[in-house]
């Protein structure tokens, strides 16, 4: 009896020593890479070259330095029709997951962006990110909400002054 467990052992292990190479690389075949962590420049907003610096905010949140600068971008003449723009550097990571930034006329009590934000888009905190304000922004104070979708946190609320 034993003999014969040993023979059945010693097969199974036989045949095992093909199976499981063979399987090992079928399923690394099928494996998914993961993809690059950058944005394609189609999609990447950029500071435009006529932009000029309106004001710079420095806040502190958690110990971590947020950046935020006012750029304003003239439209022939009529204070109205100027586009403004923020760029936002981190100078620490937040350590928060998915950092979505929004721009709202009021502040938060909750720990969800205001009713009737805006969202502006995804913050990564590798490099400084520009954003266009929405056209309220050039005669309305409004403030720039900082909200973690994974942890479904509030993380940050800078107030932003109007251009007028």
């Amino acid at each position: 009896m034993t003999r014969d467990l040993r023979n059945l052992h010693w097969g199974v292990f036989r045949a095992l020593r093909w199976v499981v190479p063979v399987m090992l690389l079928v399923a690394f075949s099928g494996y998914r890479w993961p993809v690059s962590g950058e944005l394609p420049a189609s999609l990447r907003q950029e500071l435009p070259e006529s932009a000029i610096l309106s004001s710079e905010i420095e806040e502190v949140f958690d110990g971590r330095r947020i950046r935020v600068q006012l750029y304003t971008e003239p439209a022939g003449g009529d204070a109205f029709r100027a586009r403004r723009w923020v760029r936002i550097t981190l100078q620490e990571p937040l350590r928060q997951p998915d950092v979505i930034v929004y721009w709202s006329t009021r502040a938060s009590a909750y720990d969800r962006p205001p009713l009737g934000s805006q969202m502006l888009g995804v913050l990564d905190e590798r490099q400084p990110a520009a954003f266009p304000l929405p056209s309220q922004a050039a005669f309305l104070a409004g403030r720039l909400v900082f909200y973690s979708l994974g942890q479904h946190v509030l993380i940050a609320q800078v107030p932003l002054p109007s251009s007028i």
